[in-house]
Protein backbone atom coordinates (compact mmCIF):
# COMPACT_ATOMS: atom_id res chain seq x y z
CA UNK A 1 0.00 0.00 0.00
CA UNK A 2 2.94 2.27 0.76
CA UNK A 3 4.81 1.56 -2.44
CA UNK A 4 1.51 2.56 -4.83
CA UNK A 5 0.70 5.53 -2.35
CA UNK A 6 4.60 6.91 -3.13
CA UNK A 7 4.09 5.99 -7.00
CA UNK A 8 0.58 7.89 -6.79
CA UNK A 9 2.43 10.83 -5.22
CA UNK A 10 5.52 10.69 -7.63
CA UNK A 11 3.29 10.83 -10.34
CA UNK A 12 1.24 13.94 -8.92
CA UNK A 13 4.06 16.03 -8.59
CA UNK A 14 5.02 15.18 -12.25
CA UNK A 15 1.69 16.25 -13.74
CA UNK A 16 1.52 19.19 -11.21
CA UNK A 17 4.56 21.09 -11.97
CA UNK A 18 5.27 22.94 -14.83
CA UNK A 19 8.67 24.16 -15.99
CA UNK A 20 8.46 27.82 -15.35
CA UNK A 21 10.42 29.33 -18.50
CA UNK A 22 11.04 32.80 -19.88
CA UNK A 23 11.20 34.58 -22.81
CA UNK A 24 13.11 37.21 -24.62
CA UNK A 25 11.87 39.65 -27.04
CA UNK A 26 13.52 41.17 -29.30
CA UNK A 27 11.55 44.79 -30.35
CA UNK A 28 13.28 47.24 -33.22
CA UNK A 29 12.44 50.75 -32.63
CA UNK A 30 12.51 52.74 -36.04
CA UNK A 31 12.26 56.57 -35.79
CA UNK A 32 8.43 56.68 -36.95
CA UNK A 33 7.29 52.90 -35.92
CA UNK A 34 8.58 49.71 -33.92
CA UNK A 35 8.45 45.95 -34.87
CA UNK A 36 6.11 43.64 -34.02
CA UNK A 37 3.52 46.10 -33.66
CA UNK A 38 1.85 43.94 -30.97
CA UNK A 39 4.20 42.02 -28.23
CA UNK A 40 2.79 39.61 -25.57
CA UNK A 41 5.07 40.11 -22.65
CA UNK A 42 4.66 37.60 -19.07
CA UNK A 43 6.60 38.36 -15.74
CA UNK A 44 9.94 37.55 -16.47
CA UNK A 45 10.07 37.68 -19.70
CA UNK A 46 13.43 39.97 -21.36
CA UNK A 47 12.52 42.26 -23.70
CA UNK A 48 15.70 43.56 -26.28
CA UNK A 49 15.91 46.57 -27.82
Amino acid sequence: MLRKATLIAGLATLLISTPVQAAEHKITVLPDTYFPETTYVSAGDTIIL
